[in-house]
């Protein structure tokens, strides 16, 4: 079909070089020429019929400006052009701009911890008393609050129960494990557990509970989380070791004594050595030696978490047979999870 088209091409443009007159007469009356034709259902003799180009009812369609030609015309899908760079993804109507931009062309806010001051009217800052806990400045973007302070997370759904936080650069953490219980999760624990260990220790979970164990508010952290939060750790720490920095000061872990450093929790995250548990009823083990924290990242097959043992602390994958402990993150504002 192709060779066709392009005898066919030769053909006429050897026809309108011998009429090269007729040509020029043709080109000014009728806009068209050699290769090219004004008409989609005429490409012999006459023209070429360029589908590559999608010449339609003489209208072009421009794919990369979202042109969408149709009866004949131009429509720009009910009067506004999508433009995911810009922003704009609201429907079709180009009347405001997506979640995290403003202004009249759209532009990304500059709010980083808060709630942005969006849309066309917005100006792209936080909103006045938006910032995240810690966060200050029109762009939420000065940290004021000293790592370890501490504050109180409540659990409605559970009789109002409160857990310890921390702030670790400027982000709040769960300073205890969760205790959250429901008729879809289940809570591994130590068969010999009391009320007594349960409230110092909390639940271990599989992975897939673990996603459906923090309140309105608050997430399972992610592995990236996780990562950002050993990297800062890691850099601000004044003990000799990252889990020195991360564990809790208790006579449960029972350390090598060629690994022995003093503890310092200096951010007050206060790991505990809960060990793991298997999903399966197949008991608790590893208690006094290590703790691991569930991150929402992984798939059917592994799931990551934060491992936290005197010998290694690092964010890793791991078989969802077992079941860890749950430490939650507070949302970002504007940015729930």
């Amino acid at each position: 079909m192709q060779t066709q088209n392009q005898n066919n091409i030769k053909q006429a443009c050897g026809t309108k070089i011998r009429t090269l007159f007729i040509l020029i007469a043709a080109f000014a009356l009728a806009g068209t020429g050699c290769g090219g034709s004004s008409k989609k259902d005429e490409p012999a003799d006459g023209g070429q019929l360029i589908s590559d180009a999608a010449v339609t009812e003489d209208a072009s369609l421009d794919e990369d400006a979202g042109i969408n030609p149709t009866d004949g015309g131009t429509s720009d899908t009910d009067a506004g052009i999508i433009d995911s760079d810009a922003g704009i993804t609201d429907g079709g109507t180009g009347d405001d701009c997506s979640p995290g931009h403003f202004g009249d062309d759209c532009a990304p806010c500059t709010c980083l911890h808060g709630a942005c001051d969006e849309g066309k009217e917005g100006n792209g800052k936080c909103r006045p008393l938006s910032c995240n806990s810690g966060w200050d400045g029109e762009n939420c973007d000065q940290c004021i609050a000293a790592d370890s302070t501490a504050g109180i997370l409540t659990d409605p759904r559970d009789n109002n129960r409160e857990y310890k936080t921390t702030l670790i650069n400027c982000r709040e953490w769960m300073a205890e494990n969760a205790k959250y219980q429901h008729d879809d999760i289940t809570c591994f624990t130590n068969t010999e557990a009391d009320a007594d260990f349960l409230n110092k220790f909390g639940c271990t979970y599989s992975w897939e509970d673990a996603k459906k164990v923090c309140p309105e508010g608050w997430h399972l952290p992610t592995s990236d989380e996780f990562s950002a939060l050993l990297e800062y750790v890691n850099e601000h720490r004044t003990g000799e070791s990252l889990f020195s920095a991360l564990a809790a000061d208790s006579e449960e872990w029972q350390i090598e004594e060629d690994m022995k450093t003093p503890i310092t929790d200096e951010f007050g995250f206060g790991a505990l050595p809960v060990g793991a548990c298997g999903v399966d009823s197949s008991g608790c083990g590893f208690f006094g030696h290590l703790t691991g924290f569930w991150a929402s990242t992984g798939d059917h097959s592994f799931g990551h978490l934060l491992d936290v043992a005197p010998e290694n602390v690092s964010v890793d994958g791991m078989p969802l047979t077992e079941a860890y402990s749950v430490r939650c993150l507070r949302d970002e504002a504007g940015n729930q999870q």
